[in-house]
């Protein structure tokens, strides 16, 4: 096979950044050392996308909206592979049902290890309720906001994944069956959705060894796990031998807060607890800096989601105490942690393992009242209990070095190898795939 069309979703325009986009980044150039290659992006937002269609010789944006089903997206592409996050999102899941119907091989990824967890059921059913009947502000025109506008999406969703089913001529009371059940998982959110051999494909990349006796025990076929490492760090491999450390000489202690999105959606509580801490933060700073006693000042920025934050939300909360504080949300979080002296922020997660990779000394405050976080404890962090001894703890952090033992530990159960040749090995995973599904089909 020469030529290789992938067809893969994402919920925003590709040069959005997250997980599935800093994925083919980092594939693409090896897959297409080896082979013709052309990536179809299957975009589903609430609102149909402007820029769409056939932008360059390998790269195609379609919007979901234009299709009734899964399988008219495929009859569409003709990929030879299809790539999607496995779990509950309907679109991923119909995906899945059409290629596996037409015999067409899948890869997911992205089944990583939970960095953080917090029983929080009864939250999340109330962020499903407020978000269905929330409404949503349209690019194309922001002085209508559309009425119920995420929970007409996610209706529209679910609607595309049932007609996706009959399609394949699904039988109808097996049907109503899945239905009732994705409901209740959805709903009830539990933990063990992403476990769920439901939503396996013929090839799942794992970041780290750590998860393979999960996935295993959940029913999991052996042959389509593979630990490859995370490609989204290979880039900070190639690079951390080259950032100096310049703190020392450097007439301000920079401080990066990162507010991570946790649980994948903003319930009020989460954002009452995050704005809090952030108005404390910037508060406390800001005395600081005020004082004669201090060696060296304080200079605050904050990166927040890129795409599942109000970058103008921070703006308000934060520019009414102190405008000078620089807000990011598009920019790259490895750029800006070149810049950074120190990282706060409420959890675990992408951003933090970035930071523990450079060196920087690391800050948590645990607003949020997680039942597990991984790098606390792991004892890779300064914990700030109090936001009143902020200060203190960034101070501490500086001088704070983690166990050694500790770190090599987590990288090898979260990483697999610190080598920077993650998205090699999942370029020869899936170059491999093909080659014996060709030889199968012969």
């Amino acid at each position: 096979m020469n030529d290789l069309r992938i067809l893969t979703l994402h919920h925003d325009m590709p040069d959005v950044k997250s997980y599935t986009t800093i994925l083919f980044e980092r594939i693409l150039p090896i897959l297409k050392s080896k082979k013709k290659v052309h990536i179809t992006w299957l975009v589903h937002k609430n609102e149909k996308i402007e820029k769409k269609e056939k932008i360059s010789n390998d790269i195609t944006i379609l919007d979901i909206h234009d299709f009734d089903n899964a399988v008219q997206v495929i009859q569409k592409v003709k990929p030879n592979l299809v790539y999607v996050m496995p779990g509950l999102n309907a679109p991923d899941y119909a995906l899945v049902l059409a290629a596996k119907y037409f015999g067409i091989p899948v890869i997911g990824g992205e089944i990583g290890i939970e960095f953080c967890t917090k029983n929080m059921k009864i939250q999340f059913l109330k962020s499903l309720i407020t978000q269905f009947f929330q409404k949503s502000i349209s690019s194309h025109n922001k002085e209508k906001p559309q009425l119920m506008g995420k929970g007409r999406f996610f209706i529209y969703k679910n609607i595309f994944l049932l007609k996706t089913q009959i399609a394949i001529k699904q039988n109808k009371l097996k049907i109503i069956k899945e239905f009732f059940w994705l409901l209740f998982m959805y709903v009830s959110r539990s933990r063990n959705i992403r476990f769920n051999s439901k939503f396996s494909v013929d090839l799942h990349f794992l970041d780290g060894e750590i998860m393979i006796n999960q996935l295993l025990d959940a029913g999991f076929k052996k042959s389509s796990l593979i630990v490859t490492g995370n490609p989204i760090y290979d880039t900070i491999f190639q690079e951390m031998q080259e950032i100096k450390d310049e703190s020392k000489y450097s007439k301000k202690n920079r401080v990066l807060l990162v507010t991570s999105n946790v649980f994948g959606f903003e319930h009020n509580w989460v954002k009452i607890k995050k704005d809090h801490m952030i108005k404390k933060v910037i508060s406390e700073i800001k005395k600081h800096n005020k004082s004669s006693k201090h060696n060296k000042p304080i200079e605050l920025s904050i990166k927040i989601h890129p795409s599942r934050e109000s970058l103008e939300e921070y703006r308000n909360l934060i520019h009414k105490i102190d405008p000078s504080i620089m807000i990011y949300q598009k920019e790259s979080i490895l750029e800006l942690l070149k810049e950074t002296d120190v990282v706060i922020s409420t959890s675990s997660g992408t951003a933090m393992v970035y930071g523990l990779l450079l060196k920087k000394p690391l800050i948590i405050h645990d607003c949020l009242e997680l039942d597990h976080d991984e790098l606390l404890e792991r004892e890779l962090v300064v914990e700030c209990k109090e936001l009143s001894n902020i200060i203190p703890s960034i101070e501490k952090a500086i001088s704070f070095n983690p166990p050694t033992k500790n770190i090599d530990e987590f990288f090898k159960d979260i990483l697999l190898k610190l080598d920077g040749k993650s998205a090699e090995r999942i370029s020869d995973a899936i170059v491999n795939l093909l080659d014996n599904n060709i030889q199968q089909s012969n």
